[in-house]
């Protein structure tokens, strides 16, 4: 077995679905490559998977209640069976070249590698019911892609051996929301591992009809600055702080507070400038979520009794 394209999914039976639908449309040979779906506990998504007759071989596992991607990412990698993990986010469509190029890329490397690929963003029903995979305005943004950190978990994929020699996902960065694929990486990188960014093995990635709320963004940052913060306390390296733009959040909230802007930048100033249309909305935004998440990172070095400059 070449590759194990590993998914996990909680909740999402209708986009999961066009998921597992476009990589029926794969032009790899269908009996050299698997699909390991992990259902962290959601509901109805085992009768959604019994009805499909993919091309491929199918595997479906599902755990006893909720424990986050990457736990359910280090469960799908255990009852893997290729010698490529290609780890897909359930609201992640690919091309049809999608298998072939994450191969080959492996092949090509003639080492222990990384392969990321970019993740153009898709919304609306309609990208739902007919994914634009092919289109000129797809293949362009994806061709232009030159940036992304290593071995983000929408579309990403490493050696199995290597997987499991770095120890797999980290299950403690459940709590703090994020970088548990990016930390992966990080220790990929770390073990020699080369990075390879093959911009021709995109995907469309799927969000919905409609952006999550400002508070629910403002959350999540804090969550994410927490993680961050717990990322460094684990490696204690500067290129963390590069992956996680640690130095410039920590500039900005600091230039925020010695201004005396910090009292003024709140998320009900925020909504009440998107509720009137304010053209300074969009700033207050951007400032908002780098206050918020400066302040996870500053949570999160207490809690790891970490010092702002360590």
């Amino acid at each position: 077995m070449d590759a194990s394209i590993i998914i996990p999914t909680f909740n999402r039976r209708a986009v999961l679905q066009r998921c597992l639908e476009c990589l029926c449309e794969q032009d790899y040979p269908p009996d050299r490559f698997e699909v390991v779906v992990v259902d962290d506990g959601s509901d109805g998504t085992d009768e959604m998977v019994a009805r499909m007759q993919p091309p491929y071989e199918m595997r479906y596992f599902r755990t006893d209640s909720p424990r986050g991607c990457g736990p359910a990412k280090n469960v799908g990698a255990a009852q893997a069976r290729g010698e490529i993990l290609i780890f897909l986010d359930d609201d992640a469509f690919a091309p049809p070249w999608y298998v072939r190029q994450h191969c080959e890329s492996h092949r090509q490397a003639g080492r222990p590698a990384i392969v990321d690929g970019p993740a153009v963003y898709v919304v609306g029903e309609e990208a739902l019911r007919r994914p634009p995979l092919q289109s000129l305005k797809v293949r362009l943004m994806a061709a232009l892609d030159f940036f992304g950190a290593p071995f983000v978990n929408v579309n990403a994929s490493c050696r199995r051996d290597a997987f499991f020699a770095v120890g797999g996902f980290d299950d403690t960065f459940v709590k703090p929301y994020g970088w548990e694929d990016i930390e992966l990486g990080f220790r990929l990188l770390k073990s020699g591992a080369a990075r390879i960014r093959n911009r021709r093995a995109y995907v469309l990635h799927y969000r919905g009809g409609s952006r999550p709320s400002l508070a629910a963004e403002a959350k999540i940052r804090h969550q994410f600055g927490i993680g961050a913060a717990m990322f460094y306390a684990k490696h204690q390296a500067e290129e963390v702080k590069r992956l996680t733009n640690w130095k410039s959040a920590l500039a900005i909230n600091n230039f925020l507070n010695r201004t005396g802007l910090t009292g003024r930048i709140t998320l009900d100033a925020a909504l009440r400038l998107e509720a009137s249309g304010s053209i300074l909305f969009p700033l207050y935004r951007k400032l908002l979520l780098t206050h918020v998440y400066a302040e996870g990172i500053l949570q999160g070095l207490r809690d790891w009794n970490l010092a702002p400059g360590a």
